[in-house]
């Protein structure tokens, strides 16, 4: 038995789009066919990929994609799009010889009654790592998507439904193809001052070049009930299930996680209050080895304030948790004071202060006692005008905070911070440079502890023309950290700048555009106890794009550094666009 082939089947294909683009009109049984609108584009690309760790590959590609949309009987009854693309695919590569390929891409949609309550849509999208470029430095990869939706709304407007189900393939280059099925479903219901939503969603995947098979149950409901402005309340109740399996393992966990919060703020009133409830319980099963638990906590909390600057709160918090090892019950109740002050003008300086302190009782098991905290900070800041366009602002800042426990190490900090910063603007040009330092440790504690931060931000942008203009950053960061745990080993330091450059008519020549971005990340220094890969980067991107008519040109060239691994990409496409 004979069958047509694929070359065959693609020019029938572009036989019967070509035959439609003349605007023939077929009459057939008095029934004339609805105006077809065709649109496409034929392009080439060019790809030079350099990498230090694989072979040297140019990839040339010449392609074809044709679009068509229509409708079916009227236009509200059903609508109809797909698009085909064509591409011819040529592999050179520096060790391993010549390849050459047909690559077929494509997409379908069908939408039955798209202006309705209920609308039906049927989809189907192919796409092709090769063909967006998305291939490079990688084993090139094609995507097929087969998927199917169902909406409804209600005739009130105050209920509406979506089901989803897609099925998806990936297969890799030399390499079996992987399967995910996913099912969503979403809905939702005003009913007088409440709102109800539903989101549920079912993934099974099976990736058969790493025979893994993989799934996901999980649904989240909604309640939302908001009376009037002064009352709210949220209600959240979350599923989670995933499993997966291997001929090696299998690991299965369980989440089950209900939220419920309700805030109360009346109107006129200086008090706000707050109430929750949280249960949250997990099973994980790997093997023979089997853990479960949950934890169930509530707490309750209320804030008055005396005055502008005075506001006083307190709140208790009960917790119970149970697992393998047992049950354990514990609670924490708290009071505090927070006051804060008007600025005060001290000559050209503002400054301000704010002072809190707070008490907690902690009762349970294991972790009685009762804490003691306080904390007092002010901050001055002076800004200096150069000129309507310049001005320098400094900022010191001090803080000292204590905590008085009976059952722990008391523990007091001192915190200074000092910045200041220059900003300048004019026009389409600004300038602006800020350092910071800033220093916390313990004083009169019976544990050292210390941290120290340095950081220095430069960005900049100016309008060169009206053509074109430059904008840049630049970022350096220190911070040390020590504690009882880590001996000194001196700052963490790295660095980062990024510089783009626009022209929209390089060279003179109308609609042709120009873009630079070069972007540097550096580690420059680390505490030798930190061991981690090098996650330096370096990355240029040049690129040239023009347009005339439906005539596009693009060039580009991307160097780039990461790590340990350096790569250069050249890349020219050319494209010619038709029909409407």
């Amino acid at each position: 038995m004979w069958y047509p082939s694929r070359h065959s089947v693609i020019s029938a294909l572009i036989i019967l789009l070509l035959v439609i683009s003349g605007g023939a009109k077929v009459v057939k049984a008095d029934v004339t066919m609805a105006p077809v609108r065709l649109w496409g584009d034929l392009s080439y690309d060019y790809r030079y990929e350099d990498f230090d760790k694989t072979e040297d590959t140019i990839r040339q590609l010449v392609t074809l994609n044709m679009n068509a949309n229509s409708y079916i009987w009227q236009p509200w009854f059903i609508r109809v799009s797909g698009g085909l693309g064509l591409t011819y695919s040529q592999l050179d590569q520096e060790n391993s010889g010549s390849y050459a390929s047909d690559i077929i891409t494509g997409n379908a949609l069908m939408s039955v009654l798209p202006q309705s309550r209920f609308p039906f849509e049927m989809q189907y999208r192919k796409t092709d790592s090769r063909v967006t470029g998305e291939a490079t430095g990688s084993v090139p990869y094609s995507n097929t998507l087969y998927g199917v939706t169902q909406r409804y709304r209600s005739l009130d407007g105050t209920a509406s439904v979506q089901a989803r189900y897609d099925y998806n393939t990936q297969r890799s280059l030399g390499r079996e193809k992987d399967i995910s099925k996913l099912i969503t479903l979403a809905m939702s219901k005003n009913y007088k001052k409440n709102l109800f939503k539903f989101d549920g969603k079912n993934e099974n995947s099976f990736r058969k070049s790493t025979n893994v098979n993989y799934r996901r149950n999980n649904a989240v409901a909604r309640h939302t009930y908001r009376p009037d402005s002064e009352l709210s309340m949220e209600n959240t109740l979350s599923v989670v299930e995933t499993n997966d399996e291997t001929t090696a393992y299998s690991n299965r966990n369980r989440q089950l996680q209900l939220f419920s919060n309700t805030f109360w703020r009346p109107r006129n009133s200086p008090t706000i209050g707050s109430a929750g409830l949280r249960y949250y319980k997990a099973l994980t099963e790997q093997a023979s080895t089997k853990s479960e638990g949950d934890t169930l906590n509530a707490y309750g909390s209320l804030s008055y304030s005396f005055s502008k600057r005075l506001r006083g709160s307190g709140g208790i918090t009960a917790t119970k948790t149970r697992s393998n090892g047992g049950d354990k019950f514990s609670s924490v109740q708290n009071m505090s004071l927070t006051f804060n002050p008007e600025e005060i003008k001290l000559g050209k300086y503002q400054y301000r202060w704010n002072t809190s302190g707070g008490l907690s009782n902690r009762s349970g098991d294991g972790i009685g006692g009762q804490r003691l905290s306080a904390q007092i900070a002010h901050n001055l800041q002076r800004r200096y005008a150069l000129s309507p366009i310049e001005d320098i602002t400094t900022t010191y800042n001090q803080g000292l905070s204590s905590e008085y426990d009976s059952r722990q190490r008391n523990r007091h900090r001192i915190n200074h911070s000092a910045s200041i910063s220059w900003r300048q603007g004019k026009g389409g040009s600004s300038n602006y440079v800020r350092f910071m330092a800033s220093d916390s440790r313990s004083v009169a504690s019976e544990f050292h502890e210390l941290y120290q931060a340095l950081n220095l931000q430069i960005t900049s942008s100016h309008s060169i023309n009206y053509k074109s203009g430059l904008s840049g950053n630049l970022s350096w960061n220190a911070s040390k950290n020590i504690n009882d745990a880590s001996s000194y080993d001196g700052f963490t330091t790295n660095a980062s700048a990024s510089l783009i450059y626009r022209h929209i008519k390089a060279f003179n020549i109308r609609r042709l555009l120009f873009i630079s971005d070069l972007k540097i990340y550096k580690e420059l220094s680390r505490p030798s106890y930190v061991y981690r890969q090098n996650r330096d980067q370096n990355v240029w991107d040049n690129r040239f794009e023009y347009g005339i008519g439906r005539l596009r040109l693009r060039l580009s060239l991307k160097m780039s550094e990461v790590g340990t691994v350096r790569s250069n990409l050249l890349w020219f496409k050319v494209s010619r666009f038709f029909g409407n």
